[in-house]
């Protein structure tokens, strides 16, 4: 067996004071944002863990489940975290978040070096079995949340049929009368995107739309979704032939090209029926209240949390896998009025 890598190891490799390694592992403000992105990097390298572990502290309970992401870029635009947050706080445990930066280094390694008694990962396919293979590796619970349906493979998991959002998004949108449907969605996010694209363009097929990719939209987006989706109705209004009813991947990208249709000569639902994803609850009380299909959050905070318990009390067992079913909540934005502005659920 390789020996463990230590703080001195890491201080050798550098011609440092294992002091300030020490120091630089902890984000201490005593030493520069440089060192610690450098020790943080030399780290990960030599594949350091925390002595807590090493010396057999792990037995203590922590009494604490980590969130770790891959992408503080995802963390910030899912509804899913303040309900996760909530459920593990209502179980009596702590929740603390990990996430990629430039300073801290592997996520992960960050997560087991505060010795959690499990883990919920929000990571690509890429990642998925290098995450599940070392977190196993220590005796540490994993489930995954969001991730690719397609690509669970034997792990434990908890995520939300997108292919399954895409053809409901296309069906409902074919249903309310619309010949011309599209699609707008970021073409720099594949794991999230490809299914919903999949799933809508079979829809568009069944329907017997003989050019199902006619008014599919890809577009590399920036961190500011709303105005990515107000800058691309500038794109449409240009257009000579434009849809009639639009999908847009996310609630925020939605939230942005009604914004943009209103200060423009386009109607909703008149010209435009406009549809997005996700859940974002400012988009029911917006002028034209907007359309979604939403992902069952409560759903899925509370199935990885009880998921997660499961696995610190029973860690042997066949994977636990649940991938839920998206709903379509119709408003005024696709169509749909009534007193009240109450709003229809169509199940899957």
């Amino acid at each position: 067996m390789s020996k463990r890598c230590t703080i001195k190891d890491i201080a050798r490799r550098l011609g440092c004071t294992h002091a300030t390694v020490s120091l630089a592992l902890r984000g201490s403000n005593e030493v520069s944002a440089a060192t610690i992105k450098q020790v943080a990097a030399v780290a990960q390298e030599m594949g350091y863990v925390p002595n807590r572990y090493a010396t057999g502290l792990k037995n203590a309970k922590s009494k604490m489940i980590a969130i770790v992401s891959d992408s503080n870029f995802f963390l910030s635009r899912t509804a899913v975290m303040p309900e996760l947050m909530a459920c593990i706080q209502e179980a009596n445990y702590t929740a603390n978040l990990f996430y990629s930066n430039e300073f801290q280094g592997d996520p992960l390694e960050q997560a087991l070096g505060g010795q959690p008694e499990g883990i919920i990962a929000i990571a690509g396919k890429k990642l998925q079995s290098v995450y599940a293979a070392r977190a196993q590796s220590l005796g540490v619970p994993i489930v995954f949340l969001l991730g690719s349906a397609a690509d669970l493979g034997e792990i434990d998991a908890v995520t939300i049929n997108r292919q399954q959002a895409g053809y409901l998004a296309a069906s409902h949108l074919l249903s309310t009368g619309h010949k011309r449907v599209g699609m707008v969605f970021p073409e720099n996010d594949p794991v999230y995107t490809e299914p919903k694209v999949r799933g809508f363009v079979q829809a568009l097929t069944d329907g017997g739309n003989e050019h199902p990719q006619r008014y599919l939209f890809p577009r590399k987006l920036t961190n500011d979704w709303v105005r990515d989706g107000y800058d691309f109705i500038g794109e449409l209004l240009a257009m000579a032939d434009r849809p009639d009813a639009l999908f847009c991947s996310s609630a925020r990208m939605a939230i942005g090209c009604f914004g943009r249709l209103r200060r423009g000569d386009l109607r909703v639902p008149e010209d435009l029926a406009l549809l997005g994803y996700e859940n974002s609850p400012e988009v029911a009380y917006l002028e034209v209240a907007l359309s979604m299909v939403e992902v069952p959050t409560n759903e899925l905070a509370r199935l990885a949390v009880e998921t997660v318990l499961h696995r610190i009390g029973e860690p042997e067992g066949a994977p636990m896998q649940r991938v839920l079913p998206p709903v379509v909540v119709a408003r005024e934005s696709c169509g749909f009025r009534q007193p009240g502005r109450e709003a229809w659920k169509e199940q899957a």
